[in-house]
C-alpha cells in the first residue's frame, strides 16, 4: 500500500537547495541493490527526479543502486536505476538515472 501527502516535503539536509518539482511524502517499501546485496527499506519522499530512502545504510555517495518499487495504480512495480547523492542521519537521497513520473 501507498500512502502520500499532498503537500510537498523539503529536505532538511538541502533546504538552502532549490529543486526542480515538489517532493512528496510517502511511505513506500523499497527493494535496492548493489552487486550481490539486497536491501529492503522504505521511500519517505519522492519526485520524478529521485528519492529518499530511510534506511540505516549507509552507501558511498555515487554508488549506482538498483530500485523496485510499486506506485498508485501501477500495474507492475517500477525499476529504476539510481545513484546515491547524499547520506543523512535517517537515510540517503537516490538520484534516478531516468525520470519517473510522479502524479
Amino acid at each position: 500500500m501507498v500512502a502520500l501527502a499532498e503537500t510537498p516535503v523539503q529536505s532538511q539536509v538541502e533546504k538552502s537547495e532549490r529543486r526542480e518539482g515538489s517532493r512528496r511524502q510517502c511511505f513506500i517499501p523499497v527493494d535496492y541493490s548493489i552487486k550481490d546485496r539486497v536491501y529492503r527499506d522504505f521511500i519517505d519522499n519522492l519526485s520524478h527526479k529521485g528519492a529518499f530512502i530511510r534506511t540505516r545504510e549507509r552507501l558511498p555517495v555515487g554508488t549506482e543502486i538498483w530500485m523496485t518499487f510499486s506506485w498508485i495504480d501501477a500495474l507492475t512495480p517500477i525499476k529504476s536505476k539510481g545513484i546515491v547523492i547524499r547520506n543523512g542521519n535517517s537515510g540517503m537521497g537516490v538520484a534516478f538515472k531516468t525520470p519517473i513520473i510522479v502524479q
